[in-house]
């Protein structure tokens, strides 16, 4: 099994008996190899892992004792004629045959140095532990889990520039954020940081009676309430248009004060409210599941991965000061992470 700190089933897979339907009960039993998974005994556990998959409930009372499947393994190493020699549960059996079913081709019995056809006999039953790993359909945790929990956001691409922005402090710049955010059903907000904003003056401006010129640093960050509606597809595909309301704050650093090559010390700034629009498109790619034994009860961290568009229209107008007007859009990719909280019983 491997080891990743998810509480889940672990589905212990003990094989039992391989009786070659050509042997008599008085052969030489040490002329002969029993069938095999490809991958040996711990490939055999892994696929049972993995492929098979009881419903949610069985988590929190799982079902005591232990089924037991008998299967053929032909001289090709075929699977056929799969059993219940011992039942668990009706679902549990069926599901553990619809997995036996699925298994690739086996390595056949050995007898002698020839491949023959023998029977193989699997024990499986369920516990609960700390360790393990096991892949449940995103459907059934949305089933368990409610629809609300907290997201966070890292994004990172280009921001154009246009109008005095672009005239001032250059035509495109890089752009970093993060946002954090309550997400209740369909709705989320939150609060969002573009952290990366530095860009030299192009062009003299004027900026609280200071005269900025090209020996000054532009400093333009955005702090937003990004207010969001997600649509998530069957697909995992989810859309959620955006609503940005924030404050354009503009930092002005001249460089080289106190001494040649010091670090730019920040001498005014000035600031404004301001109003965007954007699309984030992300898909989720990965779900990790926390189980808590003392609440008996399952949460989904999920993972997501996208691109955004983000439109900001900004106004800096404000008493000795240059007018500024322009738009900043943001084209970016964007890692996302949302913690549900525990599922309900």
């Amino acid at each position: 099994m491997t080891n990743k700190p998810i509480l889940s089933f672990i589905f212990l897979v003990q094989l039992a008996v391989c009786l070659p339907s050509a042997l008599s009960a008085q052969a030489d039993s040490s002329a002969f190899v029993r069938a095999s998974f490809p991958g040996g005994e711990r490939a055999f556990s892994l696929y049972w892992d993995r492929n098979f998959a009881p419903s949610w409930k069985f988590r929190a009372n799982p079902p005591e004792g232990e089924g037991l499947l008998r299967f053929d393994v032909d001289e090709q190493g075929n699977i056929s004629n799969i059993r219940v020699m011992k039942s668990l549960t009706p679902e549990l059996d069926r599901q553990a045959i619809d997995a036996a079913a699925r298994m690739p081709r086996w390595q056949p019995a050995i007898l002698d140095g020839k491949p023959v056809a023998s029977s193989v006999e699997t024990y499986y039953f369920l516990l609960i532990d700390r360790y393990g790993s096991k892949s449940v359909p995103w459907e059934e945790k949305e089933e368990q889990a409610a629809r609300h929990g907290l997201a966070m956001d890292l994004w990172g691409g280009v921001m154009p520039h246009t109008g005095d922005f672009a005239r001032y402090m250059g035509a495109i710049r890089g752009s970093l954020g993060i946002e954090f955010s309550y997400r209740n059903g369909p709705f989320s907000a939150g609060l969002g940081w573009d952290i990366l904003a530095v860009s030299r003056v192009r062009e003299y401006f004027q900026v609280n009676n200071l005269a900025a010129n090209e020996r000054f640093l532009a400093a333009p960050f955005y702090m937003y309430v990004p207010v969001r509606y997600t649509i998530e597809s069957s697909s995992r595909w989810v859309f959620a248009p955006m609503l940005t309301p924030g404050i354009q704050y503009l930092e002005i650093h001249q460089r080289g004060l106190g001494g040649s090559g010091s670090n730019p010390v920040k001498v005014t700034d000035i600031s404004a409210f301001t109003l965007g629009i954007g699309l984030h498109a992300s898909k989720r790619v990965y779900v990790r599941e926390y189980y808590n034994p003392v609440k008996n009860r399952p949460r989904y961290e999920s993972t997501y991965i996208g691109m955004r568009l983000m439109l900001n229209r900004i106004g800096l107008n404000q008493p000795d000061s240059t007018p500024m007007k322009g738009t900043a859009i943001t084209l970016a990719f964007s890692l996302s992470g949302w913690l549900q909280p525990f599922a309900k019983k």
